[in-house]
């Protein structure tokens, strides 16, 4: 089977399984684009085709950014994630580590959630709406950022927030958001945290900022 049929037969695999929880207009857009390179970081799909081991281990963004967590964050904690999108595959990923060290939980909010179990992972199909947890985390979630860090700060707990390539209104560019989210992030913090500006590793092509709170060692 070449790799263009494998793949085909994934999808369909997958859209067996989840594909009347998608609303149309984002389960046509995974369809007609899942096969073109343009789109393979468009989250839609990247997800997805993480989620059915079509991208390697040491190229996946959402691999690179579980490496990135275990790195700077205790995730045997309560943790929120914010945004999730369609397919939560990095909730996925945490929640199967968690289950080998035995400790945490993981909380995804979208009301987009296309899965209604997965794993240990509670699935919120809704906005969130500040709940309170240890550590808050988000992947591309675009304007919604700035939502995770002030909540994060309200509480004084830490968070990660890995930006896209939007640029949102009311920035004139995409540095400019960068070091708006990272000043409110830095204002907002108790002395207990330092804040900061991290990246993924070069070997995962992601060159998306990553504004993080974490406990001062």
């Amino acid at each position: 089977m070449n790799n263009h049929k494998y793949e085909e037969s994934k999808l369909v695999e997958y859209l067996v399984n989840y594909g009347d929880n998608y609303n149309d207009e984002i389960k046509n857009f995974l369809i007609f684009n899942f096969f073109d390179s343009r789109f393979f970081k468009a989250p839609t799909i990247e997800s997805v085709r993480s989620y059915l081991g079509l991208i390697p281990k040491e190229k996946d963004s959402y691999i690179g950014y579980l490496e990135f967590l275990k790195e700077n964050f205790d995730l045997g904690v309560n943790i929120g994630e914010i945004g999730a999108g369609t397919m939560p595959v990095l909730a996925k990923y945490i929640d199967e580590y968690q289950q080998e060290i035995k400790k945490g939980t993981i909380e995804v909010y979208d009301p987009l959630l296309a899965p209604r179990y997965l794993g240990n992972i509670i699935l919120s199909k809704k906005r969130f709406e500040g709940e309170t947890k240890d550590l808050y985390i988000a992947k591309a979630i675009c304007e919604n950022s700035d939502i995770v860090i002030d909540i994060a700060n309200k509480k004084n707990k830490p968070f990660s927030v890995m930006l896209c390539s939007c640029i949102p209104k009311g920035y004139s560019n995409h540095d400019e958001w960068k070091w708006g989210l990272l000043d409110t992030a830095r204002k907002g913090a108790s002395d207990e945290f330092d804040v900061g500006v991290k990246y993924l590793n070069d070997s995962y092509n992601d060159k998306h900022p990553i504004i993080i709170k974490t406990y001062k060692k």
